[in-house]
């Protein structure tokens, strides 16, 4: 089974952009009514053909999932996301979970979410948070959209102060104008 096939666990493909030109491995997918009714799921591909070392020395691999509602543009997500593998293979380092990217700019024009929290994959069925035919296997990092407060919380407090608040206040995570919890 390839990544692709794996991915297959969301059903048809509705669309993808590629990073580059002709040839390039890198692309983002998208997936409707993933993981909910009226929502899409992106998803990296390729950024797992590259070894990244974690803190503790192992090599890892993996790729990224964002989701939100269909009433947000699926260009403009996709090409967030496509920046976001190149800031990833700039930095040579992979997300670990629990790590805040921002705050900084809004992570898409017009969206007052300025960063993101690399959480594993729990809006979807267990078996899809790995790809078990890599060595190591391909772990899926889902990367919840944040406000600025929210991303100062975890940078202060720590990200588990961040998961706390977000599980006490169960937030629309796939709508990019919610509220911030802060």
């Amino acid at each position: 089974m390839t990544i692709i096939e794996h991915l297959r666990h969301l059903g048809q493909m509705a669309g993808g952009s590629r990073l580059g030109g002709p040839g390039e491995r890198m692309m983002c997918a998208w997936f409707r009514e993933q993981p909910v009714p009226g929502a899409s799921t992106f998803v990296t591909t390729g950024l797992s053909d590259h070894e990244f070392p974690s803190p503790d020395g192992h090599t890892v691999w993996e790729e990224i999932l964002f989701a939100a509602y269909d009433r947000f543009s699926a260009s403009a997500i996709s090409s967030f996301l496509l920046s976001f593998l190149e800031f990833i293979l700039r930095k040579h380092q992979c997300l670990l979970f629990g790590d805040v990217v921002g705050p900084t700019n809004p992570i898409i024009p017009g969206i007052p979410l300025t960063a993101v929290l690399a959480d594993p994959p729990t809006c979807f069925i267990d078996s899809f948070a790995k790809y078990n035919e890599t060595s190591p296997p391909t772990t899926l990092v889902w990367l919840i959209p944040l406000h600025a407060k929210e991303a100062e919380l975890a940078h202060g407090k720590g990200w588990r102060e961040l998961q706390k608040l977000i599980a006490s206040s169960n937030p629309d995570l796939f709508d990019l104008l919610r509220p911030s919890l802060v």
